[in-house]
C-alpha cells in the first residue's frame, strides 16, 4: 500500500499540480538553454540541453493529452495511461541524460556515438510501449498494473538507465563539470524506483502508479534545471574572461598617440637677444 504522503502524488489535485511542476521546469531548462543558444554561436552544449529539455517537455505533454482525452471514463483512463505514464518516464529519463551526458563532450565521433545510442534507446522503447499497450489492453480488469508482469521490467529498466548514467560520468569524470550534480539527477531516480522496486518485491504496491516514482521524478528535474544554469553561466562567465583577456592585447596593437609637442621653450632666447643688444652700437 502507498503511504499517505506518497498518494498525494497519485491523486487528485496533487498528480495535477506534478504533472504542470514538470511542464513548468522543463520549459525554464529550455529557454535557459536556448537563449544560451542564440547568444553564443556556435553553442553545441546548449543546443544540446535545449533539445533535452524539450523532448522531455514534449513527453509531460503528451501524457497529460492522454490524460484528458480519457477524462470521460475511467476504464478508458486505467487501459492506456499506466503502461504511457511508465514509457514517458523513461522517455524523459532518455532525453535529459542524453542531453547532461553529451553537452560537454566536444569530440564529434563520442557525439555521434551519445547520438546513435539515443536513437537505438529510444526504437528499443516505442517497441517496448507498444507490446505493453497490447498486453495491457488484454488484461484481467481486476488486475492493476502494479499487479501485472509489466510492473517490474517498466521498474528495473530506469534502474538500470541512471547506473549506466553515473558509470559513464565518473569514468570521464576529468573533462566534465558539476559531476556531482548530475550524479544527484540520478541519484533522485534511482531513489523513487528503488522504493517502488522494494514494494513490488514485497507485493505492497497496489494500484497503476507509483508515488515513490512520481517523487523522485519531482526531485530530479529542479536539479537538472540547476544544471542547466550552471552551464550557462559558466560560459557566460568563460566569454566575459576571454573578451577581458583579449582587450589588452588588441589594446596593445594599436598606434600609440604621438606626443604632445614641448611648448617653446622661450628664455634662451630672451637671453640671446639681450647679449645682442648689449654688444650692438647703439643708433643715432
Amino acid at each position: 500500500m502507498e503511504s499517505d504522503a506518497l498518494q498525494l502524488f497519485i491523486d487528485f489535485p496533487g498528480n495535477l499540480l506534478y504533472f504542470l511542476v514538470l511542464i513548468g521546469v522543463s520549459q525554464a531548462a529550455f529557454f535557459i538553454a536556448l537563449d544560451q543558444r542564440l547568444r553564443q554561436m556556435p553553442a553545441n552544449g546548449a543546443a544540446r540541453l535545449a533539445l533535452g529539455a524539450a523532448g522531455a517537455t514534449v513527453g509531460w505533454v503528451a501524457l497529460v493529452i492522454g490524460a484528458l482525452v480519457t477524462l470521460g471514463g475511467a476504464s478508458a483512463s486505467n487501459a492506456i495511461l499506466p503502461p504511457m505514464e511508465r514509457a514517458v518516464n523513461v522517455w524523459a529519463l532518455l532525453w535529459v541524460g542524453w542531453a547532461i551526458l553529451s553537452a560537454e563532450v566536444s569530440a564529434a565521433n563520442r557525439q555521434r556515438w551519445y547520438d546513435t545510442l539515443l536513437v537505438a534507446c529510444m526504437i528499443l522503447l516505442i517497441l517496448a510501449y507498444a507490446v505493453t499497450a497490447f498486453g495491457w489492453r488484454n488484461a484481467p480488469a481486476n488486475v492493476s498494473f502494479n499487479e501485472s508482469a509489466f510492473a517490474l521490467p517498466w521498474t528495473l529498466a530506469p534502474v538500470a538507465l541512471c547506473v549506466l548514467g553515473v558509470l559513464a560520468l565518473l569514468l570521464s569524470y576529468e573533462g566534465r563539470r558539476d559531476v556531482p550534480l548530475k550524479v544527484l539527477f540520478f541519484a533522485m531516480l534511482v531513489a523513487g524506483y528503488g522504493v517502488a522496486l522494494g514494494q513490488l518485491t514485497a507485493g505492497d504496491l497496489r494500484g497503476d502508479f507509483a508515488g515513490s516514482v512520481r517523487l523522485g521524478m519531482l526531485a530530479a528535474m529542479p536539479v537538472f534545471l540547476a544544471i542547466v544554469y550552471r552551464y550557462v553561466i559558466h560560459r557566460l562567465t568563460s566569454a566575459r574572461n576571454g573578451a577581458a583577456v583579449a582587450a589588452p592585447e588588441h589594446a596593445a596593437e594599436l598606434p600609440k598617440p604621438e606626443a604632445a609637442a614641448r611648448p617653446a621653450e622661450k628664455w634662451p632666447t630672451l637671453a640671446v637677444e639681450a647679449a645682442w643688444r648689449e654688444t650692438a652700437p647703439p643708433r643715432r
